[in-house]
């Protein structure tokens, strides 16, 4: 039996804390079941297909921010598979609005997950994977916004030291996958990531943080190699001390 809405809330408010595990860990397994039934859905028309995700995301969003952590991530993955379907397409007038569209549904997906529910770490990831369909798509300004997106919600929402070294770890590697961008945008992302790295809370992060953006300045993409900043990147991060790279 399913639990509805309100039975969900009243669990999240229940002061009977086993009794609220239980009803959350039932919420999880209905709406992990919900998530497959929406990995089903498929048409052969592209823009049928995105229809029918449109009208998806209405209904679940009516289940709230604890469902839609379960659910919505189903929905991007559904999206960015239709973004590769319609890039393969000859492209035409058509297929560049559906797939502006698509890029839009994204994002309001993702931003849904990072506002509405309480998994940060999974919006950082989606935003992260948007950006790399993005940047397959060969649309820059999108996969800027993305990877925009992705660090809005890093410098916002995480705090704590390690979950900001895994983000930004998350955030370098997608990153350095990408090509599309003109040397001055990637530049400025580099160049941000670099200043989180540096300011990291505790120390062995921050100096693993340093360690992984040096990458940014020689990636396999040579337009974007820039020795100096690499070699400067390299003596900060050498001023450090050494003995931070070996501490837990």
């Amino acid at each position: 039996m399913f639990v509805d809405r309100e039975a969900a809330a009243a669990a999240l408010a229940s002061p009977d804390s086993h009794h609220r595990d239980d009803q959350l860990e039932q919420v999880a397994m209905e709406q992990g079941l919900v998530a497959k039934l929406v990995t089903l859905i498929a048409h052969e028309d592209t823009a049928v297909h995105a229809q029918l995700l449109s009208v998806t995301r209405k209904y679940l969003a009516e289940g709230g921010g604890y469902r839609i952590k379960y659910t919505f991530p189903a929905l991007v993955y559904q999206a960015i598979r239709l973004v590769d379907r319609v890039a393969a397409q000859p492209p035409t007038p058509e297929t560049d609005r559906e797939q502006m569209h698509l890029f839009k549904y994204l994002h309001q997906v993702i931003t849904a997950i990072h506002l509405k529910s309480d998994d940060i770490d999974q919006a950082t990831h989606l935003f992260l994977m948007a950006a790399r369909a993005a940047d397959a798509a060969r649309s820059e300004e999108i996969a800027y916004e993305f990877f925009v997106s992705a660090l809005t919600v890093y410098e916002e929402c995480i705090s704590d030291s390690r979950h900001q070294f895994l983000a930004l770890t998350a955030i370098v590697n997608a990153l350095l996958e990408c090509s599309v961008f003109a040397v001055d945008n990637y530049d400025t992302l580099a160049t941000k990531c670099t200043l989180h790295a540096s300011r990291l809370l505790k120390r062995p992060d921050q100096c693993r943080g340093r360690d992984s953006v040096h990458a940014l300045f020689w990636p396999q993409h040579k337009e974007y190699r820039d020795g100096s900043a690499c070699w400067n990147a390299c003596k900060r991060h050498s001023s450090l001390p050494t003995r931070a790279s070996t501490r837990s």
